[in-house]
Protein backbone atom coordinates (compact mmCIF):
# COMPACT_ATOMS: atom_id res chain seq x y z
CA UNK A 1 0.00 0.00 0.00
CA UNK A 2 1.25 3.40 -0.74
CA UNK A 3 1.33 5.55 2.02
CA UNK A 4 -1.91 8.17 0.97
CA UNK A 5 -3.32 4.40 1.45
CA UNK A 6 -2.57 3.94 5.09
CA UNK A 7 -3.07 7.33 5.55
CA UNK A 8 -6.78 6.91 4.26
CA UNK A 9 -7.10 3.68 6.37
CA UNK A 10 -6.04 5.33 9.32
CA UNK A 11 -8.10 8.79 8.68
CA UNK A 12 -4.61 10.44 9.22
CA UNK A 13 -4.45 12.81 6.66
CA UNK A 14 -4.58 16.50 5.60
CA UNK A 15 -6.77 16.31 2.92
CA UNK A 16 -4.66 19.25 0.86
CA UNK A 17 -1.66 16.70 0.96
CA UNK A 18 -3.54 14.00 -0.88
CA UNK A 19 -5.22 15.98 -3.75
CA UNK A 20 -1.95 18.12 -4.19
CA UNK A 21 0.13 14.59 -4.95
CA UNK A 22 0.15 12.74 -8.00
CA UNK A 23 -1.96 9.64 -7.16
CA UNK A 24 -4.75 7.08 -8.15
CA UNK A 25 -7.11 9.09 -6.36
CA UNK A 26 -8.54 12.04 -8.67
CA UNK A 27 -10.74 13.90 -5.55
CA UNK A 28 -11.38 17.20 -5.42
CA UNK A 29 -13.33 17.87 -2.31
CA UNK A 30 -13.68 15.95 1.23
CA UNK A 31 -16.85 15.00 0.22
CA UNK A 32 -16.06 13.67 -2.96
CA UNK A 33 -13.46 11.53 -1.04
CA UNK A 34 -16.01 10.26 1.47
CA UNK A 35 -18.11 9.23 -1.70
CA UNK A 36 -16.34 7.33 -3.14
CA UNK A 37 -15.22 5.65 -0.18
CA UNK A 38 -18.75 4.68 0.22
CA UNK A 39 -19.80 4.04 -2.79
CA UNK A 40 -17.67 0.88 -2.83
CA UNK A 41 -19.47 -2.72 -3.35
CA UNK A 42 -18.88 -4.35 -0.51
CA UNK A 43 -20.88 -7.61 0.84
CA UNK A 44 -23.16 -7.18 3.17
CA UNK A 45 -24.41 -10.66 5.76
CA UNK A 46 -28.45 -10.49 6.57
CA UNK A 47 -28.63 -8.10 9.49
CA UNK A 48 -27.02 -5.19 7.26
CA UNK A 49 -29.38 -6.14 4.90
CA UNK A 50 -32.50 -6.05 7.26
CA UNK A 51 -31.44 -2.70 8.33
CA UNK A 52 -30.86 -0.72 5.23
CA UNK A 53 -33.69 -2.22 3.49
CA UNK A 54 -36.85 -1.85 6.82
CA UNK A 55 -37.17 -5.57 5.87
CA UNK A 56 -38.20 -8.25 7.96
CA UNK A 57 -36.12 -11.41 7.25
CA UNK A 58 -38.52 -13.66 6.28
CA UNK A 59 -40.17 -11.03 3.69
CA UNK A 60 -36.75 -10.99 2.48
CA UNK A 61 -36.43 -14.09 1.63
CA UNK A 62 -40.26 -14.16 0.08
CA UNK A 63 -39.63 -11.68 -2.55
CA UNK A 64 -36.39 -13.51 -3.67
CA UNK A 65 -38.20 -16.18 -4.10
CA UNK A 66 -40.22 -14.22 -6.34
CA UNK A 67 -37.95 -12.73 -8.17
CA UNK A 68 -38.36 -9.21 -6.89
CA UNK A 69 -35.41 -8.74 -4.59
CA UNK A 70 -31.55 -8.92 -4.98
CA UNK A 71 -30.41 -13.03 -4.70
CA UNK A 72 -27.65 -13.51 -1.78
CA UNK A 73 -24.58 -15.40 -3.04
CA UNK A 74 -22.86 -18.27 -0.92
CA UNK A 75 -19.74 -16.80 0.82
CA UNK A 76 -18.61 -20.18 2.54
CA UNK A 77 -20.57 -23.58 3.21
CA UNK A 78 -22.79 -21.36 5.87
CA UNK A 79 -22.77 -18.06 4.94
CA UNK A 80 -24.60 -16.05 2.39
CA UNK A 81 -24.49 -12.24 1.53
CA UNK A 82 -25.88 -9.80 -0.92
CA UNK A 83 -24.06 -6.69 -2.58
CA UNK A 84 -24.42 -3.18 -1.49
CA UNK A 85 -24.66 -1.74 -4.64
CA UNK A 86 -27.37 -4.13 -5.54
CA UNK A 87 -29.49 -3.48 -2.57
CA UNK A 88 -29.33 0.07 -3.05
CA UNK A 89 -30.22 -0.05 -6.34
CA UNK A 90 -33.38 -1.99 -5.26
CA UNK A 91 -33.96 0.98 -2.29
CA UNK A 92 -33.06 3.54 -4.95
CA UNK A 93 -35.97 1.80 -7.17
CA UNK A 94 -38.68 1.28 -4.53
CA UNK A 95 -37.68 5.56 -3.83
CA UNK A 96 -38.44 5.89 -7.40
CA UNK A 97 -41.71 4.03 -7.48
CA UNK A 98 -43.25 5.83 -4.54
CA UNK A 99 -41.95 9.27 -6.23
CA UNK A 100 -43.67 8.97 -9.59
CA UNK A 101 -46.60 7.79 -8.06
CA UNK A 102 -46.36 4.11 -8.48
CA UNK A 103 -46.58 2.30 -5.23
CA UNK A 104 -46.46 -1.76 -5.62
CA UNK A 105 -47.84 -3.52 -3.27
CA UNK A 106 -46.16 -6.66 -2.27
Amino acid sequence: KTDIDRKLIQGLFDFSDIISQDCAYSIESPGQLLDEMMSATRVWRLPEVITQTGLSRSTIYEMISRGEFPRQFNLGPRAVGWSSEDVLAWVDSKIGEVSQGNPKSN
